[in-house]
């Protein structure tokens, strides 16, 4: 075959190429409309033996309805019978439940209560090396004096009695050491007794003009006993007047009384109006004056005025005042939360001079900071010991004075009895 004619033959294969494809396309074609109306047809022919069985499935569905309900009653009638029995058996589980669980709650009880005796025994058995040396710390700038024993007049079988009895005879001062007036008297006197057994202190106030002996200088007012030999003369004189046991003492300025008071936010009072009259006259200059009668709430050093009113009626009231404000800081105290105490040790124990060491004040802490403590109170002279009169002018070394006279053995027996057999002086 020539190149001419091979060249032709293939010119007409391509011309009829197109018309190859169109006709494969419409035989596609035809083939899917006979395959779409072959299966319309089937469907059609199956919907009439569908329909009977829906029905077929209905009327069955219908038929067990009754017998469905019945085994519904059956079933209904079988739980109504049971739940006596139900209800028997849950009150048991219950009750098991109960005593089971109280078991262990008695057993998580007992093992928190050793728990707990256990933390508490530790902490007090190795504790208390740190509670000291934490104290000695709040306690270093308390100011300290040593006094020698021996010049006390110490009654001996008081002593011994003390003991016994875990009662402590501490000498409370207040003492005016501004410049002027009485400079360095004890403005107050207290014997403070505190009863470890009984949960008690007891504070006698010895009123300042009471004539006694005031070893190796003669009668005189006690106040002056302070004043001429310190706080071991002072002691050595409430012993041989009084027939106490005293060996201990602390000591207050009126000045840092003030300070004392205000820091632990004031005291509540009953005031008069001649006591109001005359706190005026003796408050500092700047100082707020009191301009009611009645319930009263006094700063520190509206309080220590207060204390030290002395004009408008007796000493016995005056002592009274003075006993007044102490009971407060006492009932002030009783507050203070346990977490605060460092921060008022730190304050106020610059404030105050002592004999004590601070493994005897930390024996004494635990009565005075008790909430159930219980305060009693008194003083000498009072209305059921016989007195000279309201007060007699005696002469002392060329120098009339006003004094109290007032039978002192009387007055150590009532005291005595008040301290170690708890009878109060109205009751003797």
């Amino acid at each position: 075959m020539s190149k001419e004619e091979e060249q032709k033959r293939r010119q007409q294969y391509y011309r009829q190429m197109p018309q190859m494809d169109k006709n494969r396309q419409q035989m596609d074609r035809q083939l899917s409309q006979m395959n779409y109306r072959q299966s319309v047809h089937t469907n059609k022919a199956r919907q009439p033996q569908q329909m009977g069985m829906n029905r077929q499935s209905q009327r069955m569905g219908m038929n067990r309805q009754p017998q469905q309900m019945g085994m519904n009653r059956q079933s209904q009638q079988m739980n109504i019978d049971r739940q006596p029995q139900q209800i028997g058996s849950n009150k048991q589980s219950a009750q098991l439940g109960r005593r089971t669980q109280r078991k262990q709650n008695q057993h998580r009880l007992r093992k928190i209560f050793i728990r707990t005796f256990l933390i508490v025994f530790f902490v007090l058995f190795l504790g208390t090396g740190g509670v000291f040396a934490a104290f000695k710390y709040y306690t270093k700038d308390l100011k300290r004096e040593t006094i020698d024993e021996t010049v006390l007049q110490v009654n001996e079988e008081k002593k011994i009695q003390s003991v016994e009895m875990k009662i402590k005879n501490i000498a409370v001062f207040g003492v005016d050491s501004r410049n002027g007036e009485d400079a360095g008297n004890s403005d107050a006197i207290m014997i403070v007794s505190i009863d470890g057994n009984k949960g008690k202190i007891k504070m006698v106030s010895i009123a300042r003009d009471t004539y006694v002996n005031l070893p190796n200088y003669g009668k005189t007012k006690i106040t002056h006993a302070y004043s001429y030999g310190g706080p071991e003369l002072a002691i050595a004189t409430l012993n041989e007047n009084f027939g106490m046991d005293i060996t201990d003492y602390v000591t207050v300025n009126f000045e840092q009384l003030a300070e004392i008071i205000e820091h632990m936010g004031g005291i509540d009072v009953e005031l008069n109006e001649a006591e109001r009259q005359e706190l005026n006259k003796y408050v500092a200059p700047g100082v707020e004056k009191i301009q009611q009668t009645g319930a009263v709430h006094l700063n520190g050093e509206q309080a220590v005025s207060y204390s030290r009113i002395r004009k408008c009626d007796s000493d016995d009231m005056r002592t009274s005042r003075q006993r007044k404000v102490m009971m407060c800081l006492f009932e002030k105290l009783k507050e203070i939360s346990p977490f605060q105490y460092p921060f008022y040790v730190k304050i106020l124990m610059p404030m105050m001079e002592t004999s004590m060491i601070d493994s005897e004040i930390l024996q004494l802490a635990p009565v005075a900071m008790n909430k159930n403590l219980v305060l009693e109170q008194d003083s000498f002279p009072n209305d059921y010991i016989q007195t000279d009169g309201y007060k007699t002018k005696t002469e002392v070394e060329g120098v009339e004075l006003w004094v109290y006279h007032y039978d002192l053995q009387e007055a150590t027996n009532m005291l005595q009895k008040f301290i170690y057999d708890d009878i109060p002086f109205d009751q003797q």
